[in-house]
């Protein structure tokens, strides 16, 4: 299980904002997410650009995403490596395969 609680994050800052940074301070960190379409239509914050918080972290919403109407449109998602350690899991609970 993962410690959030001593996360390393490896992050790009402008040079505008270089002195801002403290040895010791705290940080806001937010993650990216794709909100289905459906899920966009029913839930506040769920815009391209807004913050989504959820599982106890901030998301940022940088796409919106159609499924041809399917159920995949009320879902979020994520990468896997950021999406895993927030709901304790170590391994996919779903996988889907294209039968032919």
């Amino acid at each position: 299980m993962a410690d959030l609680t001593t996360l390393e994050v490896e992050v790009d800052v402008n040079e505008a904002y270089i002195s801002r940074i403290r040895s010791g301070a705290t940080a806001r960190i937010t993650l990216d997410a794709c909100v289905g379409e459906k899920m966009a239509g029913r839930f506040d914050h769920t815009g391209v650009g807004e913050s989504l918080r959820f599982a106890g972290r901030d998301w940022s919403v940088v796409c919106r995403f159609t499924a041809a109407g399917s159920a995949f449109e009320s879902e979020i998602w994520g990468e896997n490596e950021q999406l895993m350690p927030v709901f304790r899991g170590e391994a996919f609970p779903v996988v889907q395969a294209l039968l032919r």
